[in-house]
């Protein structure tokens, strides 16, 4: 429930630009949230008495949550490896 409240927090740029501490704080909330509910999903897929179809769906959604945490991570270092040389 967390990752879904705060996802959508972090892409509002108004908010993002006035509140740039909190934003990070938020974001890091999110990634570690991200990882506990790969996790979670990765144990449901792979326990789940629903099917193949609901193991099918669980291993897509951590693999997608895992691959957007890591081209989120790769983008905050790019930006703040510029910044710094900048």
């Amino acid at each position: 429930g967390l990752l879904l409240a705060l996802g959508p927090i972090q892409f509002v740029p108004a908010w993002r630009n006035k509140y740039r501490k909190m934003h990070r704080v938020l974001g890091r909330v999110y990634m570690v949230s991200m990882v506990v509910a790969s996790v979670a999903a990765l144990f449901a897929a792979t326990f789940s008495e629903d099917g193949f179809p609901a193991q099918v769906g669980f291993y897509i959604l951590t693999a997608a949550w895992l691959y957007s945490m890591v081209q989120a991570y790769r983008t905050i270092r790019a930006r703040s490896s510029s910044t710094a040389s900048g």
